[in-house]
C-alpha cells in the first residue's frame, strides 16, 4: 500500500459503524491478546497510490457517485496479508465496481480508463478487521466468526447504504491515519 487510499466508510453515527468499530477496537483484539492489534476506522479500501500532496476536500467532491453504493457482506476472509489478515468481503456490486475504477483512473491512472478496469478485474472490495503478522490458528478463527456474529454481522443482506468518502495518508504509521475531507454521498 502506498501514497494515500480513498475509503468508503460507513455512514457517521451508524449502528454498523458503531458494531464494526467495536470489533476492530475492543472485541477482537481480546481474540488476540498477545499480538499489538493496531486500530483503525472500519473502512472500504476503494484505491491506493494516490497522490499524498493533493488536497483531500478536492478529492472526495471531485468523485461522482450516481447512487450511492449499497454494501453486502459476502464472507468472513482470513487473508495472506498483514493489511488483509482478517476482512468481511463485500459482494463486487456494479456500483462499488465503478467507483473503485473511477477513483483509480481520476488519481492512479492519469485518465487511462483501460489500465483502471484492467486493475479492477483483480479488485476485491472488503473491510478488514484485523491487520496483523502471522495466521491465526483454527480456534481463533472460530472465535473470531463466533464474535463477528455475536455483534450481529450479517451476510448476503444489505449492511448499509452509501456512507462517507475519504482521504487518507497511508504513508503515515497505522495510529496516525485520519479521514481527511470526508464527504458524505
Amino acid at each position: 500500500m502506498g501514497g494515500s487510499s480513498i475509503w468508503l466508510l460507513p455512514p457517521a453515527g451508524s449502528e454498523i459503524e458503531s458494531k464494526l468499530q467495536r470489533l476492530i477496537a475492543t472485541t477482537l483484539p481480546c481474540v488476540f491478546p498477545k499480538a499489538q492489534l493496531p486500530l483503525f476506522p472500519p473502512h472500504i479500501t476503494l484505491t491506493d497510490d494516490v497522490d499524498p500532496a493533493l488536497d483531500p476536500p478536492t478529492v472526495t467532491s471531485s468523485i461522482e457517485v450516481s447512487a450511492p453504493p449499497a454494501i453486502k457482506f459476502e464472507k468472513l476472509n482470513i487473508g495472506k496479508t498483514f493489511f488483509t489478515r482478517i476482512t468481511l468481503h463485500l459482494e463486487k456490486t456494479e456500483e462499488i465496481r465503478a467507483l473503485a475504477i473511477q477513483c483509480r483512473m481520476k488519481y492512479v491512472t492519469n485518465g487511462n480508463a483501460e489500465e483502471a478496469k484492467k486493475w479492477a478485474e483483480s479488485f476485491t472490495p472488503h473491510l478488514s478487521l484485523v491487520y496483523m503478522e502471522g495466521v491465526p490458528g483454527q480456534e481463533e478463527v472460530k472465535k473470531v466468526e463466533e464474535e463477528v456474529a455475536k455483534a450481529g454481522i450479517k451476510f448476503g443482506v444489505e449492511a448499509w447504504t452509501g456512507g462517507s468518502l475519504t482521504l487518507v495518508n497511508c504513508m503515515k504509521p497505522i495510529d496516525q491515519w485520519k479521514p481527511e475531507g470526508v464527504r458524505p454521498i
